[in-house]
């Protein structure tokens, strides 16, 4: 993020002593930029395929216990939502 930054500071400084330049610099911030986001919603992705993973496996683990997985589901997502106290179990 820093270095989008200092690209468009750059840039504005540069178009006014040089178009050329000062458009190159901008340029290239809106790519810093863009490629900060992409890797942002790599990790949100990644960390959303892990949540459910492990969701998943709860579940599993519920159903051999001889639990509702669907209710266990629904409790986890309460909890990961912040619909609810993990003390009480019950959503209040």
């Amino acid at each position: 993020m820093l270095k989008a930054t200092l690209c468009y500071a750059a840039g504005g400084a540069a178009l006014v002593g040089g178009p050329a330049l000062g458009y190159d610099l901008v340029r290239r911030g809106r790519l810093a930029t863009a490629d900060d986001l992409h890797h942002l919603g790599n990790a949100a992705y990644r960390r959303a395929l892990q949540d459910d993973i492990r969701t998943q496996k709860v579940c599993v683990e519920a159903e051999r216990a001889g639990v509702d997985p669907d209710a266990v589901r629904r409790r986890l997502d309460q909890l990961r939502d912040g619909d609810g106290n993990p003390e009480l179990g019950d959503g209040h």
